[in-house]
């Protein structure tokens, strides 16, 4: 390879190393701070809400929305095999939580019309938080397993004004 031709090679390479370095500092300087990191340490492992179409078990083969009745009938049947306390959201509580929820966890804000979480303890894995988020569409848009210390800490933050 003539000297010329590695050269230009070399520029380009480092041409490309410069630049995806400059995106890596900018996209890390444009990052929001979780704001609630520093008063809540537990916040910065929040899990964001797991998204999809099929949350449940019993949309296998069935309709893609999973109504909020559908989803307080599994939570009950789950209760029934392992105990626990099924919890209703409204709207405006709900909403409250879910904003919350996504900022705490770096998700984007999306619009729900309530929450569903199923509260109970698992052997061995201690006490758990199964969290569905009901859409403005009426269907199930997340389903999350948190520890029953970061649904209190969620549930905690909830505040009007």
């Amino acid at each position: 390879m003539k000297p010329f031709m590695r050269t230009i090679i070399m520029i380009v390479f480092s041409a490309i190393g410069i630049a995806l370095i400059a995106a890596s500092l900018a996209t890390a300087a444009y990052m929001p701070e979780n704001p609630m990191s520093q008063s809540h340490p537990d916040m910065a492992a929040m899990m964001a809400p797991v998204e999809g179409d099929f949350l449940f078990e019993e949309q296998e083969g069935g309709e893609i929305c999973f109504g909020a009745d559908n989803v307080l009938t599994s939570f009950r049947a789950d209760q029934r095999f392992v105990g626990g306390e099924v919890i209703h959201l409204g709207e405006i509580a709900g909403q409250m939580l879910s904003d919350n929820w996504r900022v705490s966890s770096g998700a984007v804000s999306s619009p729900v019309s309530g929450i569903v979480v199923h509260l109970f303890s698992m052997d061995g894995a201690g006490d758990m938080a199964d969290v569905a988020e009901i859409g403005t569409s009426g269907c199930a848009i997340s389903r999350t397993l948190l520890s029953r210390d970061q649904w209190d800490l969620l549930s905690g933050m909830m505040t009007v004004g």
